[in-house]
């Protein structure tokens, strides 16, 4: 995950940098989709870095219990609890950081759980529409 994760943000910075050179030769002034660039990549670091903080440690504890004998008995079990609590504090934390730094996520996630009636009429009106087409075109 680590190797997959930084070959990951090298492409991004390569392609965050083609593009920038592009924009800026075609439009000088494009700073709003560079600043929005830049805190989508922002975002994508510090959830890979969370990731990787919470889940490096579990994966070297499990590593380390297939090869050294009783250390799943005397040492995992003892702090499985506190791996489980980590992961459970990263997925907190992931939802924190979307719902701070993407305005996208925000208004999505706001429509999806308060705006319950109208999501029903949208879905009930969705499928009166297809039952109307498929009754005309038979």
């Amino acid at each position: 995950m680590t190797i997959f994760s930084g070959s990951l943000l090298i492409s991004l910075n390569i392609n965050g940098r083609k593009r920038r050179r592009r924009l800026s030769a075609v439009r000088p002034n494009n700073n709003r989709r560079d600043n929005q660039q830049a805190k989508t990549t922002q975002m994508l670091l510090v959830v890979i870095i969370l990731f990787l903080v919470t889940e490096f440690p579990h994966g070297l504890l499990i590593l380390i219990s297939t090869t050294v004998p009783n250390f799943y008995q005397t040492v995992y079990v003892s702090l499985g609890d506190l791996m489980d609590l980590l992961a459970l504090i990263n997925n907190a934390v992931n939802f924190l950081l979307y719902c701070i730094m993407s305005s996208q996520f925000r208004s999505k996630f706001l429509k999806m759980y308060f705006n319950k009636e109208k999501n029903i009429e949208a879905v009930n009106n969705t499928e009166l529409t297809s039952l109307r087409t498929d009754y005309v075109s038979s």
